[in-house]
């Protein structure tokens, strides 16, 4: 899957660039629609650790694979340690579990840790 900018995946191909402004408005549009994923599928409040951390996962995982998820539900219910827990489950790429398989992983097992304890941070 070819990316550009800070990983957008949406419309690029091969050898595509892009300028610092492409890339800066490419992120404000993906962080807006990232943001209004969660607006629409979490109804407990959180804490703005909280919400920054599920808008990088939603950006990276996607829109439907985070409102689906059993960490949305979890956190819908009031459990909100188990939410931030459920982030560190997301570290497979094409069926491959990368805490094993470290080829091919681009990083996704640093970036949900990272994710985490950002989660956990609202929770203090």
């Amino acid at each position: 899957m070819w990316t550009i900018c800070e990983g957008d995946t949406h419309g690029v191909k091969e050898g595509d660039k892009a300028t610092r402004q492409e890339c800066d408005d490419r992120l404000r549009a993906n962080l807006v629609a990232a943001n209004s994923a969660f607006e629409r599928c979490v109804v407990e409040p959180v804490s703005v650790y909280e919400r920054a951390s599920y808008v990088d996962f939603i950006f990276n995982a996607g829109q439907g694979n985070f409102c689906r998820s059993t960490l949305v539900k979890k956190l819908n219910l009031g459990d909100h340690k188990g939410a931030c827990d459920e982030l560190l489950k997301w570290v497979y790429v094409d069926g491959k579990d990368c805490r094993i398989a470290a080829s091919n992983c681009y990083g996704i097992v640093k970036r949900r840790q990272a994710e985490h304890d950002l989660c956990l941070q609202g929770l203090r």
